[in-house]
């Protein structure tokens, strides 16, 4: 399987976020089947991105086992580029998800790669001391088993580092978070993590994108590693701007969104407003367009010259 840039994911393995997401509506078991609906209907809605003609070579999926195994199964025998995480859900600290049995919950599906989420701070030394150990086990072993490593770098401010800013937490993010960025990328790639796809929160400044580009294939093991941008939440026009500061930056080729395309339509579902198959045909749209305006807007230069990197055989 190979996997290369521009690479558009749309993401549903989020565990937290759908049990937040149904408690308004569902409880008990009536919420896990819910949560196991959404992911359906999510899935539904990649079938029919595909179906219509999205090209399947620039797309993949991030699906959970815990309320999307079947759905993984589907997708990897079906072709597509499957993505699982193996992090424990909401941690401050990166803890596996099934604890001493994460090799062998992960080994049990065929997933072209697997996603680590990583808060880090690189002024948080205590902390990252105990998370550079994981992910680099999990490094080792994935490049042993010949799957690809995704990991979603968060970078939190510390509390005194957001008083120095005058502007308070947007002057940080906007200012100082970069240059974190380049430096926690930095440090774990020192402490042996060298994943092949950085999952990044956008940045707005196009020399800032450069400097964090060129720092996910500075691990001699990784040249051809990229970043892709994370939603955070945000709406679609700060989105596409921090998609446009990396176009045709060297180290940058796509994106990967989950509750920017199914947040409203699976609300609308859960309230009864909607059938299944509507909710599913407005994500299908959601992603499409987003994808499309990609493709056409946002391609790195730099990704079509690439060899494609092929992951699952390192």
């Amino acid at each position: 399987m190979t996997i290369s840039p521009p690479l558009c994911i749309l993401a549903f393995d989020h565990r937290a976020t759908f049990r937040n997401l149904v408690r308004d509506f569902r409880s008990g078991t009536d919420a896990d089947e819910a949560i196991a609906e959404c992911k359906r209907i999510i899935y539904e809605g990649y079938l029919g991105a595909i179906g219509g003609g999205l090209p399947v070579e620039h797309t993949a999926v991030i699906i959970d086992e815990e309320s999307g195994s079947r759905l993984a199964v589907d997708a990897a025998e079906r072709g597509f580029a499957l993505g699982m995480p193996v992090e424990k859900t909401s941690q401050e600290i990166f803890a596996f998800e099934y604890g001493n049995t994460w090799r062998q919950h992960a080994a049990a599906f065929p997933a072209t790669f697997h996603k680590g989420l990583v808060r880090w701070n690189p002024h948080q030394a205590d902390t990252n001391d105990r998370q550079v150990e994981r992910l680099a086990e999990l490094t080792s072993w994935l490049a042993a088993q010949g799957r690809g490593f995704l990991l979603e770098l968060l970078v939190p401010p510390a509390e005194d580092q957001v008083a120095k800013c005058r502007g308070g937490w947007a002057e940080w993010d906007e200012q100082i978070r970069p240059g974190l960025t380049v430096t926690a990328m930095e440090q774990l790639h020192a402490g042996g993590v060298a994943p092949d796809i950085w999952k990044i929160e956008g940045v707005s400044d196009r020399t800032a994108c450069k400097a964090i580009g060129a720092a996910a294939g500075s691990h001699p093991d990784r040249p051809d590693a990229f970043c892709i941008v994370l939603g955070r939440g945000a709406d679609e026009p700060q989105i596409k701007r921090w998609l446009l500061a990396t176009a045709g930056v060297p180290g940058y080729g796509g994106f990967a969104l989950g509750r920017n395309l199914f947040d409203g339509p699976l609300k609308s579902w859960l309230r009864g407003e909607i059938a299944a198959d509507v909710a599913a045909a407005e994500i299908s749209t959601a992603y499409v367009q987003f994808a499309r305006w990609y493709l056409a807007n946002c391609t790195s230069a730099e990704s079509e010259r690439r060899t494609p990197s092929t992951l699952g055989n390192k």
